[in-house]
């Protein structure tokens, strides 16, 4: 499945540490840390967010915010 995240400048700003959000699945979740096992790519755009990770990955799981691509 293909997979993106980014950087969440607003919700890192409001809680005080860093924050990604990841998309996958037609979902959009807020995550602290991620640990991934898949190989990766950047991708710059026009509008924001300004430049964005992605990925294709067989499973992901979420717990307690961190996030588990493989």
């Amino acid at each position: 499945m293909r997979f993106f995240f980014h950087y969440n400048k607003p919700l890192s700003r409001q809680k005080r540490e860093n924050w990604w959000t990841l998309h996958y699945k037609g979902q959009c979740v807020p995550i602290r840390h991620f640990t991934t096992s898949v190989i990766l790519q950047d991708r710059e755009r026009k509008t924001q967010p300004k430049a964005v990770v992605w990925g294709d990955a067989k499973h992901i799981s979420i717990t307690n915010h961190h996030a588990i691509i493989t």
